[in-house]
């Protein structure tokens, strides 16, 4: 575990304030078991654990490589016991690797996350995963359609293993595992919705054309799903809308870009390629949970494509963690549609209908 060693005075110094301000507590909870913060802590991770998952695992090249959960926790992580607070494990989106670590961008995603939700009180970890697609190449519709299927089936084959490793030792990072939600974006959030919205590999598989069924004895079995408590999916597309059954509980927060030709809102392919699989974005997914009945939080932004501003991301995150706060660990999640206002792009020539982003 942790071992911080406080040499300065100045360290103390702010030891001291995230312990005062972590006193400042909701008023409101009534019977919450957590005690979750209006304000940010102070200071948030004096250092993280590095934890590996996937060790001498090959890559879309066949380069073998150890494949890290970043973990951190609020500054009072220090004391003997640590607290078992709620989790989100965040799976960044896509981004080709060009240097070591292998996936240098789930250490640049902890910042934010620090930033968004470890100084509210909760244990955060981003996840180093098998995310570059062999031969990817500008144009993107000359990438091909194998390697981006076979990339996105190592990226759930390494999510899969992660949770597993999360749930061996809860206690020594400080996460309570009844209360673990999954973050993605873009990539990430193809990562987790699928992920965890399928069975296993070969109800995943099935989506797919023949050529592809074999990829479970090439790259090897999926580990089992385990319990989380919650999705958030920022822009993210499921692959087939039937792999969400009526077997799923899984609450689902979803954001997604009215005008977003990289991952359609509605229904199309990535980019619009004519050689990519068909996915289904934010407005298919909740409609697919409103017709099973389950609870979700649709957020469209209208005038928003696939990049998100600050002021965007901002929002989204303390609708995130009032979300997790107020629906899930403190009260009873619904069903529940929200339209913002972005007005950046003007939507023509993505795969969206015109009168969508007006």
């Amino acid at each position: 575990m942790k071992k911080y060693i406080f040499a300065t005075t100045l360290s103390l110094l702010l030891l001291i304030s995230c312990i005062s301000e972590m006193e400042q507590l909701d008023p409101s909870l009534g019977d919450c078991e957590y005690a979750f913060l209006n304000q940010p802590i102070g200071f948030c991770g004096f250092d993280f654990d590095e934890v590996p998952y996937c060790i001498n695992c090959p890559d879309e090249d066949g380069q073998l490589g150890t494949y890290n959960i970043l973990i951190d926790q609020p500054d009072d992580s220090y004391l003997e016991v640590v607290p078992l607070r709620p989790t989100i494990l965040a799976v960044h989106g896509y981004a080709p690797n060009s240097s070591a670590p292998k996936d240098p961008y789930a250490g640049l995603f902890l910042p934010s996350m620090r930033n968004s939700f470890c100084k509210y009180g909760y244990t955060i970890a981003t996840l180093e995963y098998r995310q570059d697609i062999k031969g990817f190449s500008d144009p993107v519709c000359d990438i091909s359609a194998e390697e981006v299927i076979r990339t996105h089936y190592r990226s759930i084959q390494d999510l899969r293993k992660a949770i597993h490793k999360l749930y061996e030792s809860p206690e020594v990072f400080g996460i309570d595992t009844n209360n673990l939600f999954l973050l993605g974006n873009s990539q990430g959030a193809m990562t987790i919705l699928n992920g965890m919205l399928s069975t296993d590999e070969e109800e995943w598989l099935a989506t797919f054309p023949g050529e592809y069924h074999n990829l479970k004895d090439e790259l090897g079995p999926w580990m089992p799903r385990r319990p989380i408590r919650g999705i958030i999916s920022i822009a993210g597309p499921l692959y087939d809308l039937d792999l969400f059954g009526s077997e799923d509980d899984i609450p689902l927060f979803l954001a997604h870009g009215v005008c977003d030709s990289t991952v359609p809102y509605k229904s199309g392919t990535y980019f619009n390629c004519p050689n990519s699989e068909l996915v289904h974005g934010g407005y298919e997914i909740a409609h697919r949970a409103d017709e099973l009945g389950k609870s979700y939080s649709l957020h469209s932004i209208k005038g928003l494509g696939h990049d998100y501003p600050n002021e965007i991301n901002e929002m989204l995150r303390e609708k995130i963690r009032d979300w997790i706060k107020n629906q899930i660990i403190c009260g009873e999640p619904k069903q529940e549609e929200f339209t913002i206002e972005a007005n950046i792009v003007n939507c023509i020539n993505t795969s969206t209908c015109i009168e969508d982003c007006q």
